[in-house]
């Protein structure tokens, strides 16, 4: 219940490296229709969309950047106080999903399906924190076995 004792409108955070990840995300996302916002890295295309898009650095596989892209991640997170965070990967997405769970919410990913041949890095780190763990390849889940099949965003 909020204040004025109506129900608590559940709001979305759709955290996603950029490009392919980020149309996945969009694709998976577009028919919610639930306040939500983005978690990205920077780039030029977002200037010109609606959407509410913060920008995070990309930690790839540093440990210094990590360090900063949790801290931006913990400040956006207590800002906006998200109720389910819905991912595709990859790196970008880890502090935010971990804070999550620190926070009890939930946490749905979604595993890209640009390379259905191996499990990606991301999708291996957050199978067993993910409340939720979607593939869009069948052959995908030989490494995701408790994941669901949704078929191909794309």
């Amino acid at each position: 219940m909020n204040k004025t004792g109506g129900k608590k409108q559940i709001k979305l955070c759709i955290v996603c490296s950029g490009g392919g990840h980020l149309i996945e995300s969009k694709l998976a996302t577009m028919t919610l229709r639930y306040p939500k916002y983005y978690v990205t890295f920077y780039s030029p295309h977002h200037r010109h969309e609606k959407e509410k898009y913060y920008h995070v650095i990309n930690p790839y596989r540093n440990l210094a950047r990590f360090i900063i892209n949790f801290w931006q991640s913990l400040i956006i997170f207590l800002k906006e106080r998200p109720d389910i965070i819905i991912t595709t990967g990859a790196s970008v997405v880890i502090s935010t999903c971990m804070i999550a769970k620190l926070f009890r919410k939930k946490v749905i990913f979604i595993e890209s399906s640009g390379n259905p041949l191996t499990a990606s890095a991301t999708g291996r780190l957050l199978y067993r924190m993910s409340d939720l763990f979607y593939v869009q390849r069948e052959q995908q889940k030989r490494f995701f076995p408790d994941a669901r099949y949704m078929g191909s965003l794309l």
